[in-house]
């Protein structure tokens, strides 16, 4: 993953889709690939300074949150 830092970054920089989870001061990130087949989902805890990055993940399927 240390050579993924700065796609990352730029996922939660830049989150096509943000939502917030169940515990209380987390937060998913998701950003679409370019090729549009792929989803990076980064969770981050901001229960901490600085705030921390908990999870990434990359999956096929858009998050649940595109579908009403």
């Amino acid at each position: 993953l240390l050579r993924s830092v700065d796609t990352i970054l730029a996922a939660v920089a830049h989150a096509d889709v943000r939502e917030d989870v169940p515990r209380p001061g987390r937060a998913r990130f998701y950003r679409r690939n370019p090729s549009g087949h792929r989803w990076m989902r980064v969770v981050v805890d901001f229960g901490d300074q600085p705030a921390s990055i908990v999870t990434v993940i990359v999956q096929n399927n858009p998050p649940r949150r595109l579908f009403p």
